[in-house]
């Protein structure tokens, strides 16, 4: 009998995520685990890994944004809409 899949998603360095590993060793006795995540990592036996590449914002003022986003949140909403651009 198949074991059911499961899928981790993780949006930190998994290399570094101690807790995500941990749910992975524990979740892999009993499912077929695929984990999405970034980093580089060498998955063990029955699991499958997808890695996430990291891309640079297109808006250069990203950051300033997201800081001034804790102040004024209008600026939340023109860093979410200028993704789409």
């Amino acid at each position: 009998m198949n074991k059911p899949r499961l899928c981790i998603l993780s949006f930190s360095n998994l290399a570094y995520d101690r807790r995500v590993l941990r749910e992975i060793e524990a979740a892999r006795g009993s499912f077929d685990v695929d984990v999405i995540a970034f980093g580089d990592w060498t998955p063990p036996d029955g699991v499958r890994y997808f890695p996430l590449k990291r891309e640079k914002s297109k808006l250069p003022l990203h950051n300033l944004y997201y800081l001034l986003g804790w102040l004024l949140p209008p600026a939340y909403d023109r860093l979410f809409w200028s993704y789409g651009e």
